[in-house]
């Protein structure tokens, strides 16, 4: 599960990935799914660099774990 922090306490080291929370209603982003941004010195931007307002921020997760089977 992850666990949302309040935009004050983002990190703010330029290009460092982050899981956002946009802000409802907002044109940039979708409206009630997170998305992967990042601060550029100055704003919030989506992956795609558009700018975006969001509410809550998140690290980025983990790779997902792979099971690999081998046959014999």
């Amino acid at each position: 599960m992850t666990h949302w922090e309040t935009m004050e306490s983002a990190p703010r080291e330029v290009d460092r990935p982050l899981l956002l929370f946009p802000r409802p209603g907002t044109p940039a982003g979708p409206t009630s799914t997170a998305f992967e941004g990042y601060w550029d010195g100055e704003s919030w931007r989506t992956a795609g660099g558009i700018i975006c307002y969001p509410t809550a921020w998140s690290s980025m997760p983990g790779p997902p774990l792979v099971i690999v089977r081998y046959r014999e």
